[in-house]
């Protein structure tokens, strides 16, 4: 790997950073396209939002039993806490799934960041 010699602080460094570590002036002989982090199939990230689908998925359907069975209760207070316990179970749920895709977007995010300034 050859040397570059950053015009800015004057500090040499090996052809592989495409930035320069102490004052970020752009390596000009490395113009190398970086991987698009989002396109990466098998990663912890798909993994993880993966698992947000089936806990998804899992809570919608208990969800929909819990919902059947407080109509279905004759106690009037037992069905009623089953609805609002199913109302509860989705919203959990819903906030669970896009929490997990937010972590996901933060993770590529930086795994780019890191990736442009090497």
């Amino acid at each position: 790997m050859e040397k570059w010699i950053c015009p800015f602080c004057n500090a040499e460094h090996d052809g592989s950073y495409r930035f320069c570590p102490i004052c970020g002036c752009p390596n000009p002989g490395n113009d190398a396209e970086l991987p698009d982090v989002s396109s990466t199939e098998k990663s912890s990230e798909s993994t993880l939002v993966f698992i947000g689908k089936l806990v998804y998925g899992f809570s919608i359907l208990l969800g929909v039993v819990t919902v059947v069975v407080g109509l279905l209760s004759y106690d009037f207070s037992l069905g009623l806490y089953c609805i609002l316990l199913a109302v509860a179970l989705l919203v959990w749920a819903k906030m669970s799934y896009y929490l997990l895709k937010v972590i996901c977007n933060i993770s590529n995010t930086l795994k780019s960041i890191n990736r442009k300034l090497k």
